[in-house]
């Protein structure tokens, strides 16, 4: 039994069976299916399998009676009012904080950072991110589950799939956490009006230095939540729910993640998402490929190249003589790039002006090493170079150095991180991607005028080929992954994965397709978008409903003009009438309504909803 809260289908049965096969010996699995049959069966598996693969020694038992004590006394205490506590506020700060710190890469084994002294800077940073020690300690000390990782295209499709877990005879025993961004999750005003996804991040950054309250793993594992029941529970404890979520991974057995958190490998290391060993479900896996290229693929223009380049020289002028090891030698070799970019970039210009041709439609095509041979910079180690703009957080540093010093706008601010990304991909395969230089069209109006003045920038651009080599190490650290969705054959080799394709839940026998090409009057049902407005057509497509409600029994699904001549209070009459709301958050409340009206056995007429093609519904 895979304690359904429903009766389920043969198929989804066959489902459950084949997705807990995959996950106990293949590696990759391919569940495809149409539209709405692989949700609620994929959801069910996963808090079944979590409750169901935990081998705990006495010591862990023990740890977890102790937590899920303080888990019910939490619960107890929610049901109370909580005072809100005022969000910190932040002082400015000294410049000695955005300088990097002392870096050193020729040993490539990295085992020298347990050795080395921590500088009074980093010792700064470690005290503000959490300045309890022995919270720390305990944190550390905390068991980490064997987790799934259920990932989807968009948050309110991870608000469906808590939702179905709530309706689990699990829900008051599995822990989870929903993870997003800080622009869903920042709860405070200074940071959260920010328009800018760049520019919020930033001022996140900046104002935790001065400590920040979290909320406790307790309170984010106490319920299953989505994003806005954490962001509510940050609001009314006065806590941060973007980095208590964060904190709590590690203690879950199930975290729901947007395709973003998952498929860049910066933005894991950032949230501390570690998949080795674990399970990886991926939903709407179709968009998958589309998203993966997306993600990967960065253009850069000559001036914002040109101003990266001037805020970085300043920033090692003002640095240079307090700089430690070798951040003056990589700094510099950022520079050289970026000066190689420019001449690139203006070299091309001048040759299209000087051959007179348009520069709207002029497109060069380069692999990545030819690029490079473009460049000239052969002395240069990209890899190392890629690894001191991770490890040093230079961009980062940056950014708040030239905050201080200038006023800047959001698009300003991103233009150092899109430079590095950039930078970073010229170590991708030279098979896996391509770089264009074109011309982007540039629109300004003239002040005081009505007239444009169109000029053409020349940019340069990463272009993402072959996806598979960013999903690749997704792949090899995983215990198993498993990629459901629509149309999804053939994607892997046969050997290296399990495939399962079924149809709609729905057997053949409680269907019947029939199609109606004129109403009772003899009108003919002809539904373009010449006779939208034809009253006759519409009302006679009403009088059609009225009689389908009198020979169906139960449920009707119809995808104002009714309101005038009547026809709806006629089907009033014979059936009570719901409609799709304009609201996302209503629409489960809606269905659910619909349901219970249908099946309530003081109603015997059934209902009507009355919802949009391709809508909420």
């Amino acid at each position: 039994s895979y304690n359904f809260p429903f009766q389920p289908y043969d198929i989804q049965f066959e489902f459950m069976k084949n997705l807990y096969q995959v996950i106990e010996r293949g590696k990759v699995g391919i569940f495809e299916s149409p539209t709405g049959t692989v949700h609620n069966e994929e959801r069910y598996e996963i808090v079944e399998y979590s409750s169901n693969t935990r081998m705990e020694t006495n010591e862990e038992l023990a740890r977890k009676q102790e937590l899920n004590e303080r888990i019910q006394k939490i619960r107890e205490k929610e049901k109370l009012e909580r005072q809100k506590a005022s969000c910190q506020t932040v002082d400015d700060y000294d410049m000695e904080e955005y300088l990097v710190e002392e870096y050193h890469s020729d040993d490539e084994t990295e085992n020298h950072e347990e050795n080395d002294n921590i500088s009074l800077q980093k010792a700064k940073s470690l005290e503000n991110f959490d300045n309890d020690k022995e919270t720390r300690k305990q944190d550390e000390e905390e068991p980490d589950e064997i987790k799934i990782f259920y990932c989807s295209r968009t948050h309110s499709q991870l608000t469906q799939f808590v939702n179905e877990l709530r309706k689990t005879v699990y829900a008051e025993d599995v822990k989870c956490v929903s993870l997003g961004s800080r622009k869903n999750l920042c709860i405070n005003d200074e940071v959260s009006k920010l328009k800018s996804m760049n520019r919020i991040n930033e001022k996140c950054l900046d104002m935790q230095k001065a400590g920040i309250d979290k909320i406790k793993n307790d309170f984010v594992t106490a319920s299953v939540r989505d994003i806005e029941e954490l962001a509510d529970i940050g609001r009314e404890l006065g806590a941060c729910p973007y980095y208590g979520t964060r904190k709590s991974i590690r203690r879950c057995q199930i975290v729901t993640l947007p395709y973003s958190l998952l498929l860049q490998k910066s933005s894991r290391e950032s949230m501390k998402i570690l998949l080795k060993d674990n399970i990886v479900i991926i939903d709407e896996v179709h968009n998958l490929v589309d998203t993966v290229t997306s993600v990967h693929t960065i253009i850069i223009d000559l001036p914002q190249i040109v101003n990266v380049r001037s805020q970085l020289n300043a920033y090692l002028d003002r640095y240079k003589k307090r700089l430690l090891g070798k951040n003056v030698m990589y700094i510099q070799q950022i520079l050289s790039l970026l000066d190689a970019l420019i001449r690139c970039l203006t070299a091309f210009e001048k040759k299209c002006e000087e051959k007179g041709k348009d520069k709207e439609r002029m497109n060069y095509i380069k692999t990545v090493n030819d690029f490079l041979h473009i460049l000239k910079i052969g002395d240069l180690n990209l890899f190392k170079i890629e690894n001191y703009l991770k490890k040093s957080q230079v961009a980062r540093k940056l950014n708040g150095f030239v905050d201080k010093i200038e006023s800047r706008t959001s698009v300003e601010i991103h233009q150092m991180q899109q430079t590095k990304t950039f930078l970073m991909s010229l170590t991708n395969g030279n098979q896996d991607g391509r770089v264009i230089l074109g011309f982007q069209q540039i629109i300004d109006p003239i002040e005081g005028k009505r007239e444009m003045t169109i000029k053409y920038i020349p940019y340069i651009k990463y272009l993402l080929l072959n996806p598979s080599s960013q999903f690749e190490d997704i792949v090899e650290e995983v215990r198993r992954v498993i990629l459901a969705g629509e149309q999804l054959f053939p994607y892997l080799p046969t050997l290296k994965s399990s495939k399962f394709s079924c149809g709609h839940i729905v057997p053949p026998e409680n269907l019947l397709t029939l199609t109606l090409s004129e109403g009772p009057i003899g009108g003919t049902f002809e539904f373009t978008f010449e006779r939208h407005d034809n009253i006759k057509l519409i009302d006679e497509l009403g009088q059609t409903i009225i009689n389908l409600c009198n020979v169906i029994p139960d449920g009707v699904q119809v995808h104002d003009r009714w309101k005038q001549n009547g026809v709806l209070e006629r089907i009033k009459k014979r059936k009570m009438v719901f409609q799709e709301p304009r609201e996302t958050q209503l629409v489960e409340k809606v269905l659910k309504q619909y349901d219970l009206h249908i099946h309530s056995s003081n109603n015997k007429d059934g209902a009507l909803l009355l919802c949009v093609v391709s809508g909420k519904m």
